[in-house]
C-alpha cells in the first residue's frame, strides 16, 4: 500500500507500492513483520504498510531462532519427546557470523527480542513514544535505529520508564559499595555443582542418540540427568533475562565423533567450566530459571510447569533493571564513563592478547607432538645407531660404554614421547580456560553499548528540559534509571575483574607446575642415562 525506505543494515527490506511479497514471519514484534520480495531479499517491514491478498494462502509462522527470544506460550510437548543431541539450537555467539535467505542475523539482528520492537514508521510520520509533561510541550523519540542492542534489550523501554513489572521482594537484587568498589550483593546460599557421568542414550528405537549428564548442586545433594539442549535451552533463559551480565557461550556443537570418548569428556569438562562461572555469579546462581534446570528431577509435568514460567519471566532485558536496588549514594556520570570506556578498551586489548596466546599455545601443542617429539626420537636413534656400531668391538672394556650410549638413546626417546603427552597435563588445561575467556569476553561490547545507550537518551532529556520541553522531575526519574543502570554495569565489570585475576592467577600456576614437574622427569632421565658413564 506504501513504499517503505528500509536500512539494510537494520535488516530491514525496502518495499514499494503494489509489490507483492512473501510473507515469511508474522510474529516479529509489535507492528512488524518478516518477508520475501520477488528478488529472493528477505528482511523486515511495517505490517501497516502491507495489506494480506485473500487469494494467497498465508504461510505458517516460522519460529523465531534468534537469539535470546524464545516463545513465553506455545506448546512444550516436544520438550522431552524431541529435544535431543542430534541437532543444535546453540545460538550461544552474541554475534553472528552467517545469513542466509531465511535466517536474518548479524551484529545488527541478532538476539531480537520480540517485545523491544517500536511500532512501525507511518508514511508521514515518525513513531515516538511519549513522555511529555502534563500539558503535552515535548516527547522523547525512540531510537530510529530499531535494533541497537540499546533498544533490543529492553533497555531504551526501561531509560524511558515504559518497562512494567511487579517485582517480588524475593526476587530484589542488591548493588553494594565496598572497599573493593561496586559489587553484585552477595548470595544469600553458596554452592557448587558437579557434572559427571556421561552416558549415551537413545529414542525412539535407535533412531536418536545422546548423551546425558548427571548434574547434582551440593545445596540440595539430588542429581538430576540434563542433556546438551537443556543446558542450551538454560543459556538462552539467560541470555534473554540478563542484558548486563555476562553469559559466556556454551561449549561449541560437533556433528562427527561426537559419541568419541575424548570428545565426551572434553566437553563435560568445558560445560564443567561454564555451570562453575554461573554457580560463582550471586545473581545468576539463585534466579528461578537456574534453580529449576539444577533441581527439577524427571517428572516431565512439572518441568514444562517450570519451563513456562521462566520463558514468561517479566523480570528480563529492561525490567529486569527494576528489580536491582542500588546505593542512594548518587553516581559521578562523567567518572562512570570514563571507568567503562577505559573498561571497554582494556576488553579489546584482552581480547587480542588472548587470542595470540591461545593460538600460541596451540602452536606449542602441535609441536610437542610433532616436531620436539621427531627431533628427540631422531636424536635417540643416533646414539642407538652409534652403540650397534660399538657392538661389533665385543670386548669386556668396551661393553660398558655400548650400554651406557644405548641407554642414553632409549632416553633420548622416551623424553620425545613424554613431550607428545605432555600437552594433555600443561597446554591443554591452559587453552581450556584461554578458550573460556574467547567466549567472555565478546559478550561485554554489548552490555557497555547498553550503558551507552541509556547515557544518549539522558543527555536527550537533558536537552529537552533546557529547551523547555521535559519537566524536571521527568528527567529526574530517566537520571535515577540511568544510575541503576550504571551501578549495575560497574558491578559486573568488577565481578569480571575479580574472576579474571582468580582465574589468570590458577592458570598461570597450574602451568608452571606442570612444567617444572615435566622438565623434573626429562632432567631425572638424563641424569639416569649419565649416571651409565660411572661405570665406564
Amino acid at each position: 500500500m506504501y513504499d517503505f525506505d528500509g536500512v539494510a543494515d537494520n535488516g530491514e527490506l525496502s518495499i514499494r507500492a503494489n509489490e507483492i511479497l512473501t510473507v515469511t514471519r508474522q510474529d516479529v514484534g509489535d507492528g512488524w513483520w518478516e518477508g520475501r520480495n520477488v528478488q529472493g531479499e528477505v528482511g523486515f517491514f511495517p505490517e501497516a504498510y502491507v495489506e494480506t491478498l485473500p487469494s494467497v494462502p498465508q504461510p505458517p509462522a516460522i519460529p523465531a531462532r534468534n537469539q535470546g527470544s524464545y516463545s513465553s506460550g506455545g506448546d512444550d510437548d516436544g520438550w522431552d519427546e524431541d529435544w535431543d543431541d542430534d541437532t543444535s539450537s546453540n545460538y550461544s555467539d552474541r554475534r553472528a557470523s552467517q545469513q542466509d535467505p531465511d535466517e536474518l542475523t548479524g551484529d545488527g539482528v541478532f538476539g531480537l527480542s520480540a517485545p523491544n520492537r517500536q511500532q512501525p514508521r507511518k508514511p508521514s510520520s515518525h513513531s515516538q513514544s511519549s513522555s511529555a509533561d502534563a500539558k503535552g510541550s515535548g516527547t522523547i523519540r525512540k531510537s530510529l535505529n530499531r535494533f541497537t542492542v540499546f533498544v533490543k534489550s529492553g533497555g531504551e523501554n526501561y531509560m524511558l520508564g515504559s518497562a512494567k513489572a511487579s517485582v517480588d521482594p524475593r526476587d530484589k537484587m542488591e548493588v553494594v559499595e565496598t572497599a573493593d568498589g561496586i559489587q553484585w550483593g552477595k548470595s544469600p546460599e553458596v554452592f557448587s555443582v558437579e557434572i559427571k557421568n556421561p552416558t549415551k542414550a537413545s529414542k525412539l528405537k535407535g533412531m536418536k542418540s545422546f548423551i546425558a549428564y548427571e548434574v547434582t548442586p551440593t545445596h540440595t545433594n539430588r542429581s538430576v540427568t540434563r542433556r546438551y539442549k537443556h543446558f542450551d535451552w538454560l543459556y538462552n533463559r539467560l541470555v534473554e533475562k540478563y542484558s548486563v551480565i555476562s553469559i559466556p557461550p556454551l561449549p561449541d556443537k560437533q556433528v562427527t565423533g561426537r559419541y568419541e570418548e575424548e570428545f565426551i569428556q572434553h566437553r563435560m569438562a568445558q560445560l564443567q567450566l561454564w555451570m562453575n562461572r554461573m554457580t560463582r555469579h550471586s545473581i545468576v546462581s539463585r534466579a528461578d530459571v537456574f534453580q529449576h534446570f539444577l533441581s527439577c528431577g524427571d517428572d516431565k509435568n512439572t518441568w514444562k510447569a517450570g519451563k513456562r514460567r521462566a520463558e514468561r519471566d517479566n523480570l528480563i532485558g529492561g525490567s529486569f533493571f527494576l528489580a536491582i536496588e542500588t546505593p542512594s549514594t548518587p553516581l559521578d556520570m562523567q567518572e562512570v564513563e570514563q571507568q567503562l570506556d577505559n573498561f571497554g578498551k582494556f576488553v579489546k586489548s584482552m581480547d587480542d592478547s588472548v587470542k595470540t596466546v591461545y593460538n600460541t599455545a596451540h602452536d606449542n601443542s602441535k609441536k610437542h607432538v610433532g616436531p620436539y617429539k621427531r627431533e628427540f626420537q631422531k636424536v635417540g636413534a643416533a646414539f642407538n645407531a652409534l652403540s650397534t656400531s660399538f657392538e661389533l668391538d665385543n670386548t669386556p672394556k668396551s661393553r660398558p660404554l655400548t650400554e651406557a650410549i644405548a641407554f642414553t638413546g632409549r632416553a633420548y626417546d622416551e623424553i620425545g614421547l613424554l613431550f607428545s603427552e605432555q600437552p594433555k597435563n600443561d597446554l591443554h588445561p591452559f587453552m581450556d580456560a584461554l578458550h573460556e575467556y574467547r567466549g567472555i569476553i565478546p559478550t561485554f561490547p554489548d552490555i557497555l553499548q547498553v550503558h551507552k545507550g541509556a547515557m544518549g537518551k539522558f543527555r536527550e532529556c537533558q536537552k529537552l528540559q533546557e529547551e523547555g520541553k521535559m519537566e524536571a522531575s521527568e528527567v529526574e526519574g530517566v537520571q535515577q534509571r540511568l544510575e541503576t543502570i550504571s551501578y549495575a554495569t560497574l558491578a559486573e565489570m568488577n565481578h569480571f575483574h575479580k574472576e579474571r585475576i582468580s582465574d589468570i592467577k590458577v592458570m598461570m600456576q597450574n602451568y608452571l607446575q606442570q612444567q617444572i614437574a615435566f622438565y623434573q622427569q626429562v632432567t631425572s632421565k638424563l641424569q639416569e642415562a649419565l649416571i651409565q658413564y660411572d661405570n665406564v
